[in-house]
This record gives C-alpha cells, sequence and structure tokens, in this order.
C-alpha cells in the first residue's frame, strides 16, 4: 500500500511541477517576443547563415502556417459547439427537461 501511495504521489508532482514549469516558461517567452519580436526576427535574419531572400520565405511561411493553425482552431471549436449544441437540443426533443440530466451526468 505504501508503495502504490509512493508511486502516485511522485507522478503526479513530477506531471504538475512539469506543466507548471512549461507554462511558466512559455508566458515568460511570450512576454518577451511580444515586447521585442521585431527585433528578435532582425537578430535572426541578421544570424542566419542562409540568403535573406530563404529567410524571409521560411519567416513568411512560419507567419502562414501560425495563422492557418489559428484559423483551422476556431473552425474546429466553432463546428464542436454546434454539434453540443445539436446533442443538447435533441436529447431534450426526445426526453424532455429530465433527458437534461441524463445528458450532464452520462457524459
Amino acid at each position: 500500500m505504501s508503495q502504490f501511495i509512493y508511486t502516485n504521489t511522485r507522478s503526479i508532482v513530477t506531471g504538475v511541477s512539469t506543466v507548471f514549469v512549461g507554462f511558466i516558461l512559455i508566458m515568460f517567452i511570450t512576454f518577451y517576443l511580444f515586447i521585442d519580436g521585431r527585433s528578435f526576427l532582425e537578430e535572426f535574419k541578421r544570424l542566419s547563415p542562409l540568403d535573406s531572400r530563404y529567410n524571409q520565405e521560411i519567416i513568411d511561411e512560419l507567419f502562414k502556417t501560425i495563422k492557418l493553425t489559428f484559423k483551422g482552431s476556431l473552425v474546429i471549436a466553432v463546428l464542436q459547439g454546434i454539434l453540443v449544441q445539436q446533442d443538447f437540443y435533441f436529447v431534450v426533443l426526445i426526453h424532455g427537461r429530465s433527458g437534461v440530466r441524463l445528458w450532464y451526468l452520462h457524459r
């Protein structure tokens, strides 16, 4: 029993601390990229051994990928919201108000 508690506590603490450190690191990087984003790109271009047109092409593709990722995430979120709303509507339509509790408890 004590081995079970030790193993699970250790994995929970490790997981929580990993997520916490990752979150702090992401927030730190995001903050400084918002503040010095332009100078960061200029420094990247200056330090890169590639030709300037290749650097610009890489940066353009990166920005295009980021924008499309955000747009795709938004579309998926809207579709998921519509599907959940329709599911909720049909549960209420079929089972009445008591179906709402069933739908909620089923999840």
